[in-house]
């Protein structure tokens, strides 16, 4: 199970949609009650844009454990796509309560409050995640995704090319991430698209 979990993440992160659902509901059909298997699942589901059905795995792995933050988090990211934002902010606000004030949900809160209209809220909260990453490794690519929820494009990008410049492991979903349509089709990440040499 474990390998062909890896193989879909490959092939999705490739660019390869198909081959990588195919193998991710394969995975959980062998393993049906392994979450990392469902967050594998629940991830190439929003990658591909399948977001409702992404919504659905999240809540299986809450179904299996309710204070598991990967389900938090599958489920938030998909509620943000689907512009449910109420359901956004109260996941990540639940997320943040069991994991502790841990990036990824700073990042998702940003965004969520941002595009809820929340935005002194999402100010307050982007700048919480700047002063962590002040004194701990903060995923340049988490802080991209929350500047992108604010509307700071120019501010994504400059944290994407930080990514990668710092081999940050979270770069590797640039290419297929739909946190990134806004500013995917520009000249700088064009650059870091080619500079990363994807194989076709």
């Amino acid at each position: 199970v474990r390998s062909i979990r890896t193989h879909a993440r490959v092939m999705g992160a490739l660019g390869f949609t198909n081959e990588a659902l195919s193998g991710v509901r394969r995975a959980a059909q062998m393993d049906p009650i392994s979450i990392v298997t469902l967050e594998a699942q629940a991830h190439e589901e929003l990658q591909a844009r399948q977001f409702e059905r992404a919504l659905a795995t999240a809540k299986r792995i809450l179904d299996l454990d309710a204070r598991d933050p990967r389900g938090f988090e599958q489920s938030v990211a998909s509620a943000a796509f689907l512009g449910r934002y109420p359901d956004c902010l109260t996941g990540a606000a639940e997320g943040m309560r069991i994991a502790g004030r841990a990036a990824p949900f700073l990042a998702l809160d940003t965004y969520c409050l941002a595009r809820a209209g929340r935005q002194t809220e999402a100010i307050t909260r982007i700048g919480e995640l700047d002063t962590i990453a002040k004194s701990v490794y903060v995923s340049p690519f988490l802080q991209a995704v929350a500047a992108v929820g604010l509307g700071r494009l120019e501010r994504a990008i400059e944290h994407l090319e930080r990514g990668f410049r710092s081999h940050d492991i979270h770069m590797v979903e640039i290419r297929m991430s739909p946190w990134l349509d806004p500013i995917r089709g520009t000249p700088r990440v064009q650059k870091i698209l080619r500079d990363m040499r994807f194989p076709e």
